[in-house]
């Protein structure tokens, strides 16, 4: 067991196409200064309430895998709609809750992380373990869960080709 959860079945084709609609039709997006703008969308922000409520509802299953997995309660510190277009990546490889040097990191509650894959009509964009040596292979409706931790350090390598649209979830342990 490399600590790292992947159900290749957890989202249902008709639920992914309504949020692949949404996700390229929306003006929803977050405008930012920084790299992030236009690539995300909180679940508070969603604007079209059907698709609020899909999105609800796969937060909360998400969280009961959490649960069950890892044996913990949780809460959701956050859930979003993620697009990442060609030429954008996430490298090299970091963690969600701490820093390797030690130093103070900025989400020190995302002790859990998600993530949703909803399309596969991209190329590149692949999530990536270097620890565990590991590049899962995702479709559609594929879910990854591993913990927050530098153990489980993680980078996306570069998309080349389409856009890429994942649900992005981090979670707390309830103290």
């Amino acid at each position: 067991m490399t600590g790292i959860y992947t159900d290749n079945n957890f989202l249902e084709p008709s639920c992914i196409q309504h949020l692949i609609r949404y996700a390229q039709t929306t003006s929803d997006w977050v405008i930012t200064e920084d790299s992030w703008s236009e690539k995300f969308i909180h679940l508070n922000t969603i604007t079209d309430k059907n698709i609020k409520n899909i999105i609800s509802k796969i937060a909360n299953d998400v969280k009961i895998v959490v649960e069950h997995t890892e044996n913990v309660l949780v809460s959701i510190e956050t859930c979003q709609l993620v697009r990442w277009r060609k030429g954008d990546k996430l490298d090299p490889p970091h963690a969600d809750c701490e820093h390797l040097d030690g130093s103070p990191h900025p989400y020190p509650n995302r002790h859990y992380s998600a993530l949703v894959y909803l399309n596969s009509n991209y190329t590149g964009g692949q999530i990536f373990f270097p620890n565990q040596n590991l590049m899962p292979e995702t479709k559609p409706g594929t879910l990854i869960q591993f913990k927050g931790t530098a153990e489980y350090l993680h980078g996306v390598t570069e998309v080349t080709d389409g856009e890429r649209y994942t649900i992005v979830m981090f979670l707390t342990k309830n103290d």
